[in-house]
């Protein structure tokens, strides 16, 4: 799960104090904003690879993919 203060951090939102209330955004929104982050990030796919071995298996030794643009 990525941490709410470093989204906050990474989209130019400031941290708000606990005493001040919750802004409510729409649904729609929130899932573009966490999109348009995931999106900007860079896919490592040795490391998720070696963090899920299950996909490494399935996908089998030696199966050469060109490199895929994930939109």
């Amino acid at each position: 799960m990525i941490p709410s203060s470093f989204l906050a951090s990474r989209l130019g939102f400031s941290q708000v104090p606990l005493e001040k209330p919750a802004m409510a955004i729409p649904h729609a929104l929130f899932v573009f904003l966490i999109e348009s982050y995931l999106r900007s990030q860079p896919f490592h796919e040795e490391a998720y690879l070696r963090s899920n071995p299950d996909v490494a298996e399935a996908s089998g030794p030696g199966i050469s993919r060109p490199p895929r643009n994930i939109t």
